[in-house]
């Protein structure tokens, strides 16, 4: 019987994608502190209603850093001794697919609602300022939706070329050619 998912991949997948989670982590959650003490900062005494372009600020790099976590997953897919590797063991290239998937996506989720909740945290505790509750779960699935669109593109693109820069490349042209060929229409 052939399996779709596997836990050991999703494992090794989750320790590909770490160092680069860690370290675009640390820079999101320093972001997300950012719009609060700096308006705890500039003028304490201004009252501020807080709306989604505030509370969704610091996650918009993540749509940026999403490219880095698929291509450090998929990265065996550029490199010939590991993709004969992985496509030498007893698993599908569906399984791969979504074990590895599965451990990116994984990453950014929690990267997402951890920052969102800190910056939900930080507005919380700040004097004179009202927004809803409702901005956090709406901010964690918005980003994570784009975070997904972005992704699909540069799996896409990974499995249709064999270097960094080209996947680069590829993956911006599948994600804009929507864009530029709806305007032209």
């Amino acid at each position: 019987m052939k399996k779709i998912f596997d836990r050991k991949l999703y494992f090794e997948g989750l320790k590909r994608v770490r160092l680069i989670g860690i370290i675009f982590g640390s820079i999101l959650l320093l972001l997300s502190a950012c719009i609060p003490l700096e308006y705890m900062l500039t003028d304490p005494e201004l009252e501020e209603i807080v709306d989604f372009d505030n509370f969704a600020w610091p996650l918009l790099p993540m749509m940026f850093f999403t490219p880095f976590f698929f291509t450090s997953a998929f990265s065996f897919l550029n490199k010939r001794k590991a993709c004969d590797f992985y496509h030498a063991i007893p698993h599908t290239r569906i399984c791969l697919y979504i074990s590895f998937t599965a451990a990116a996506l994984t990453w950014i989720a929690g990267l997402i609602t951890a920052t969102s909740l800190l910056t939900g945290l930080l507005w919380t505790i700040l004097p004179r300022v009202s927004y809803d509750i409702g901005l956090i779960p709406l901010t964690i699935i918005v980003h994570l939706l784009g975070c997904i669109y972005v992704g699909g593109f540069t799996v896409l693109a990974i499995s249709l070329t064999g270097t960094r820069a080209s996947n680069f490349v590829v993956a911006c042209v599948l994600m804009f050619s929507a864009r530029i060929f709806g305007g032209l229409c």
